[in-house]
């Protein structure tokens, strides 16, 4: 049996590795429906099964390029949608109970990977604290207090939830997850890859444990020191336990084809600031770069570039869209810019 660890810092090409490890799999007999790639990102299936559909010339991706709640909503015998918790049912249970909760669709929320309660109504902490306890297997009296609600409101808010969706049979996303760890579910391939493996939580960890313990080839690929979900209950020590255990073979992506040299002793210099981490060595690409502080003035100098320069186009690439905001929208508009906002993956705007 093998266990890989593969750490992938910044533009290492983590996915093309990912990719020639299942061309090697493929060479020694492994068939593609007995090849698992799961991540909790719907963002890095779609990359992991258009590269893999690109590579080996397939009409369609692999059964088991899934993401975690996919697979084992299938797995564990829910139904094809009538389960589903959509937006309407959500008002349904906020007027028989008196919560004010998002009425964001149960499932949609997870196409940035996470379930994260986006606090924007009076009860949505409720539903926050509860996720919370859920993904990290943990009592609600801790959960309280991380998130910072009254302990007999949450509590009131879990039965609340657990007894509506019993009557009306329904299940959300973590519940799949939950019945995955109660059934001890393995999922039907002889080789696993997970993806993102930094950003999982107990609960997602826990349902993998049957398929990594008995899968003949398992690969965990991620970066503990690119974890961003822990404020949802991700738990990158999960990493740094494989990186220790004598079990493992661990592989560092050691070059990387994106990150320059400024930028990257910026990165170096905040990372290593973490004493709990792997450690691990990656040079940059071969090129000087340059860092330029604040978004407002990043998106200065780009308007200027683009302005000034040969090439006449440029992007602004952040984590979210409120980190550009109003000061880089306004600044293209007063230069007179032209300029897509894209969300997501998608085709290039600029063709």
């Amino acid at each position: 049996m093998r266990r890989d660890l593969i750490l992938g810092p910044p533009g290492t090409g983590k996915t093309f590795t990912l990719m020639r490890e299942i061309e090697s799999l493929r060479a020694d007999g492994f068939m593609l429906h007995e090849i698992g790639f799961v991540s909790f990102t719907r963002r890095a299936i779609r990359e992991a099964s258009e590269r893999a559909m690109a590579d080996f010339g397939l009409d369609e991706k692999p059964p088991w390029f899934r993401t975690l709640h996919s697979t084992f909503w299938q797995l564990g015998g829910f139904g094809r949608g009538n389960q589903r918790i959509t937006h309407t049912e959500l008002r349904e249970f906020n007027t028989e109970f008196g919560y004010q909760i998002s009425e964001d669709d149960d499932h949609a929320v997870l196409e940035e990977g996470v379930a994260t309660v986006k606090n924007k109504l009076r009860d949505d902490p409720l539903k926050a604290a509860h996720e919370w306890a859920r993904a990290r297997r943990a009592p609600l009296e801790q959960a309280a207090g991380v998130v910072g609600v009254p302990l007999p409101q949450l509590r009131a808010y879990a039965r609340a939830w657990t007894d509506w969706k019993r009557r009306n049979v329904k299940a959300d996303h973590t519940d799949c997850l939950e019945r995955a760890v109660e059934q001890r579910t393995i999922i039907p391939v002889r080789a696993l890859i997970v993806d993102e493996a930094q950003d999982l939580n107990p609960l997602q960890i826990q349902s993998l444990a049957p398929t990594l313990a008995c899968a003949e080839v398992v690969l965990v690929a991620g970066d503990d020191d690119q974890a961003i979900f822990t404020y949802s209950g991700a738990e990158p020590e999960w990493i740094m336990g494989l990186a220790s255990s004598p079990a493992w073979r661990t592989r560092v992506l050691s070059q990387s084809y994106r990150v320059p040299r400024a930028v990257h002793a910026v990165a170096e210099s905040a990372v290593r600031t973490n004493t709990r981490r792997v450690e691990k060595m990656y040079a940059p690409v071969a090129r000087d770069g340059e860092v330029v502080r604040g978004v407002t003035s990043a998106a200065r100098e780009l308007a200027a570039r683009i302005v000034d320069g040969p090439h006449r186009s440029g992007a602004v690439l952040c984590r979210t869209r409120k980190a550009t905001g109003r000061h880089v929208d306004d600044l293209f508009r007063r230069q007179e810019l032209p300029y897509i906002v894209a969300k997501g993956i998608g085709p290039n705007p600029l063709g």
